[in-house]
């Protein structure tokens, strides 16, 4: 089974579901970390196993994306400097009847906002050899 993290979400998800409860999530430390996104989206180290930090909690500003459950609900989150921009339910979960959904597909936002942010490396196989360039291994 191994070591995870636990991170809570102070806000109705997408799919309706709101809890205090806490998920598991693999993506980030795996030491037994408590996070918290709270109601504005920002991400907040709290701890570990359930004891708060002794300097309080502490605001990440965490760049990636985040695969969280709990029970049969899969979600994933993507974060910028700390701020939560979007998440998405995973296919084949539980859905309930959306609370505070649009109904605008979040990704659509996300994709669009891709192209402002490309850097053209001018490296073709950047992609499929990230890792050479990265940390010199030699090209597959």
């Amino acid at each position: 089974m191994g070591m995870f993290d636990q991170l809570r979400i102070k806000r109705v998800m997408l799919d309706g579901y709101r809890s205090d409860d806490w998920y598991q999530t693999k993506s980030m430390e795996c030491l037994l970390v408590d996070y918290e996104v709270d109601e504005a989206g920002q991400l907040w180290e709290l701890g570990v196993c359930e004891l708060p930090n002794t300097e309080g909690k502490q605001a990440l500003s965490y760049t990636g994306g985040i695969h969280f459950y709990q029970g049969n609900r899969y979600y994933d989150a993507i974060f910028d400097t700390g701020k939560l921009l979007l998440i998405r339910v995973q296919p084949n979960t539980e859905q309930l009847p959306p609370e505070d959904y649009s109904g605008n597909d979040p990704w659509d936002a996300l994709l669009s906002n891709i192209e402002e942010k490309a850097v053209n490396t001018g490296i073709d196989d950047l992609a499929d050899q990230h890792d050479h360039y990265l940390y010199g291994t030699p090209k597959h």
